[in-house]
């Protein structure tokens, strides 16, 4: 620093002569030798460096009039500055290394890391220290970002890549990407969705992370092309999967499974399945056998899903439709009465068929804030389609309450809320059209549902309240040692729901414990009174009674 401050003292008028510096000879030598660059180079480099503490940008005029020497003389030494470029004692803008940019966009600067290893005595450049994956792909997302961000040129990003990689070229991640045949901008793309997937945002759009990697939208263009149309070893090599995104015309970049399988080995199971909410997630071995009583009008339905539901079924049918060119997604609405059983057959389906269940809390779905409700409808189809990639046996997708997202649109102008609701409505509408699995919805208010949703399910299945022999199943399989004389009264003279039985029976043995009720029809007929909140009401002129 002290023979910097000696020179910097001298150097303005010095038109880039050496000679005109005989009185700190001395300290030039030694500062070159310092840096590592011959005198000329040193000069440039205390001259930009002196100046940056008033200007951001040093450009040609500044260094021409600081120096006292014409721009064509100092544009002249371009090649030194590309030494201390390459030396990293000296940053460019970007605007620098673009072929059509004016003389006067030609910039240079010194970065806070430089003038730290100065003060600190460090000539060298800081000793290569062996890095994890880890610690690699985090540092080449900083360099990404600083390109990004216009903090330095494409040029400087690739060579800072390069020094990086060649000296961390012993890890096995990198010597396993070597292997892959990739144009310098593929590794860059992989590296970075890679990086994306290690801090939780696997899904990459596609056109901000070539933009990022290329130097020139030509460049751009030409590596997007090769991606869509599936021609770049990144996709050929199953190192990298394109996916739609929360919009039609948008594209996205995630790792495959295989990628992570191939590439983080001990991790593995930590990125491929933790997208997935194991709060969500329902196995199938740990659903509780239920008997379920149906309505004859829904016992047929309710085979001919359980049949399909059923592996031979289904891969049978799959396979059928495929070879048809047909949409070989199942969508699935149970609508109907509150109570009747809906949710439960979904449970049941995937317990006899071995089928876990990934269900949807939509409370989730509903952010306070704008554009993350979107974002999650998207996300949990993603999620979906992570689980159905690694699943041996096709999962279940369950909106439960269904009506809660798939209700009718609302008229723009009445808030940006409605615009948000409407925006979701548009993802699921795009996700039901193209959906590959097994989805279920339930709801108790079709007269709620969008009508543009009804063609987006294969099968509408339509639960009504349970009918007065169907009622007396339910009793006697809730209340063990139930008489059929009681079981029929009851159905007869209560309309109840198989929820609303199941409340009965659930007080009627509390009371038992605590009071010690008999088993009869009274002690469950009062019950049952109790259960419905609403009561028949009879008008007689001038005034109302109820009972």
């Amino acid at each position: 620093m002290q023979h910097i401050e000696t020179l910097t003292g001298e150097l303005e008028g010095c038109a880039l002569s050496v000679e005109k510096l005989s009185t700190v000879k001395d300290d030039l030598d030694n500062l070159a030798a310092y840096l590592g660059v011959t005198d000329i180079q040193a000069i440039l480099f205390v001259a930009i460096l002196s100046q940056n503490f008033k200007k951001r940008h040093i450009t040609i005029e500044h260094l021409s009039r600081f120096l006292g020497c014409t721009g064509i003389k100092v544009m002249k030494h371009l090649p030194d500055f590309k030494v201390l470029q390459k030396k990293r004692w000296i940053r460019a803008d970007s605007d620098s290394q673009s072929k059509r940019s004016m003389l006067n966009d030609i910039s240079f600067y010194v970065i806070r890391e430089v003038f730290d290893r100065l003060m600190n005595g460090d000539g060298e450049l800081e000793a290569a220290v062996q890095k994890d994956i880890y610690m690699l792909l985090s540092e080449f997302m900083d360099l990404a970002v600083d390109y990004d961000k216009d903090r330095i040129s494409y040029y400087e990003m690739i060579e800072d890549m390069k020094e990086l990689l060649k000296e961390n070229h012993e890890l096995p991640f990198l010597k396993l990407l070597g292997q892959q045949g990739l144009s310098e901008e593929e590794e860059l793309l992989f590296m970075l969705v890679c990086q994306r997937t290690l801090t939780g945002d696997p899904e990459v759009d596609l056109d901000q992370a070539v933009r990022i990697v290329t130097g020139s939208p030509h460049e751009g263009i030409r590596i997007k092309r090769s991606i869509v149309r599936e021609k770049s070893k990144l996709i050929t090599n199953r190192l990298l999967k394109l996916q739609d995104g929360m919009f039609r015309s948008d594209n996205e970049i995630v790792l495959p499974d295989q990628a992570i399988n191939q590439f983080f080995t001990e991790d593995a199971d930590l990125l491929i399945k933790k997208s997935i909410n194991a709060n969500n997630m329902v196995k199938a071995d740990a659903i509780p056998d239920v008997k379920l009583f149906f309505n004859e009008s829904e016992r047929q339905p309710m085979d001919q899903l359980q049949k399909l539901m059923s592996k031979k079924g289904y891969n049978g049918v799959v396979k059928r439709l495929k070879e048809q060119n047909l949409r070989s997604g199942f969508t699935v609405l149970l609508h109907g009465t509150p109570g009747t059983g809906k949710t439960e057959a979904v449970y049941q389906l995937a317990r006899r068929s071995g089928r876990d269940v990934m269900k949807v809390d939509l409370s989730q779905t509903k952010s306070m804030w704008f554009g993350e409700s979107e974002k999650k409808i998207k996300e949990i189809f993603n999620q979906y389609r992570a689980l159905l990639s690694y699943s041996q046996k096709t999962p279940i997708l369950l909106f439960n309450e269904a009506d809660g997202v798939f209700g009718a649109r609302r008229e723009l102008k009445d808030s940006s809320t409605s615009q948000t609701f409407n925006t979701m409505q548009n993802i699921l509408l795009e996700e039901l059209e193209h959906f590959e699995g097994i989805l279920m919805a339930t709801t108790n208010l079709t007269s709620n549902f969008d009508h543009a949703f009804e063609r987006r399910f294969l099968y509408k299945i339509e639960f009504s309240s349970p009918e007065e022999s169907t009622r007396s199943k339910i009793w006697r399989s809730k209340i063990l040692g139930l008489s059929v004389k009681i079981a029929d009264a009851l159905s007869q003279n209560f309309h109840l729901s198989g929820g609303q039985i199941e409340n009965v029976t659930r007080k009627f043995h509390i009371n038992k414990i605590l009071y010690g009720h008999d088993l009869s029809y009274e002690s469950l007929s009062s019950y049952c009174r109790e259960e419905r909140l609403t009561k028949k009401v009879h008008y007689t002129v001038g005034f109302k009674q109820t009972k």
